[in-house]
């Protein structure tokens, strides 16, 4: 498999010309999103290296996207696309190269390759040596092994791929998929319940809901300001979905309520 890149445009047709012109070029698959929105769920649920953001986007600010695309992923690496021949801005946040409107095709592989090449400013949070599928609290979270016990037998009844659960700033405790995903869904969902990333899907008082095209999130904000969020991959109706995460929550709360007794 290429190097993953995500190109967010809304413009469609040169999306795919930056898209084709790419792969052409070198070992690269490249997905396209466009809108700030799609772009945020893509990220959220892939493995991009690189996204390549037009700073013209019509849906949101570009830099609340920037801003947003580097909360849910520390790791991933952004180049912009300038509007016209105006002076990016970014207030701060990390770039690693323009793309600037006309481009020659020739070029691409090289100024994406530079990009790749150049090592970040910024630095990632300490992950552990080698991902694992599960995660087990620390002992500062409240009620450690039982959490992690309970999060895995509630996994398999709900069919998520992931779940993780924790109350911000700390991290989360996790089950499923890979580390640096369950960080990103956990970081997302964290940002929208706070208001600070937009929503691309649906928010009750304390519950999200978004359904994409590789599958759904659900996510509640419980009592204390504790977070719990899943995905799934598989058709599992919102109902049920609902059902098995409130049983979930509640399982976690007289957890949470044991240990502080």
């Amino acid at each position: 498999m290429g190097i993953e890149v995500l190109v967010v445009d809304n413009d469609e047709a040169f999306a795919t010309i930056l898209k084709e012109g790419l792969e052409s070029q070198g070992d690269y698959q490249v997905s396209i999103a466009t809108s700030g929105e799609e772009a945020l769920t893509k990220v959220v649920e892939g493995s991009f290296r690189l996204a390549i953001v037009d700073m013209g986007l019509k849906d949101m600010e570009a830099l609340t996207l920037l801003k947003a695309l580097r909360e849910v992923k520390p790791s991933l690496r952004m180049m912009v696309i300038p509007v016209d021949d105006e002076e990016v801005q970014l207030n701060g946040i990390e770039i690693l190269g323009t793309i600037p409107k006309p481009f020659f095709i020739g070029e691409l592989s090289d100024l994406i390759k530079e990009a790749l090449s150049r090592k970040p400013i910024y630095t990632e949070e300490a992950k552990t040596a080698a991902p694992s599928s599960s995660s087990r609290p620390s002992s500062a979270s409240p009620a450690p092994a039982e959490i992690f016990s309970t999060l895995e037998k509630h996994q398999g009844e709900l069919n998520a791929y992931q779940i993780a659960f924790g109350k911000p700033p700390e991290a989360p405790v996790w089950v499923g998929g890979e580390e640096e995903k369950a960080h990103s869904l956990y970081s997302w969902v964290t940002g929208i319940f706070e208001g600070e990333l937009p929503l691309p899907g649906r928010r009750e008082t304390g519950e999200l809901y978004y359904r994409g095209d590789g599958g759904s999130i659900y996510a509640l904000r419980m009592d204390k300001g504790f977070i719990l969020a899943a995905v799934f991959y598989t058709d599992v109706p919102l109902g049920m979905v609902r059902f098995r995460m409130k049983r979930l929550e509640e399982e976690l709360r007289k957890l949470v309520e044991r240990q502080e007794e």
